[in-house]
């Protein structure tokens, strides 16, 4: 027995293939039903990643999410 969102998915895969915009609104509407009903979504993992940043470097910021860092802003000082 399929759920729902199972169906959904189906419907999506392969009955409505070629109609974008109806494929796409069922595909939001099973990823709805996942979150709010049926799956727990949590991380299970964060990649350690560790490193050594010397003085002289200045403006990097680290990200806690996507991108590790943020490049644009870094410059190395004259100490």
């Amino acid at each position: 027995m399929m759920t729902c969102r199972e169906e959904l998915i189906r419907s999506a895969k392969y009955d409505i293939v070629n109609d974008l915009d109806s494929r796409w609104e069922t595909l939001i509407e099973a990823e709805t039903l996942s979150i709010k009903e049926e799956v727990a979504v949590a991380p299970i993992y964060q990649r350690p990643n560790p490193f050594w940043l010397t003085p002289e470097v200045k403006g990097l910021r680290v990200l806690p999410l996507g991108r590790s860092y943020d490049l644009r802003q870094v410059y190395i000082s004259a100490q």
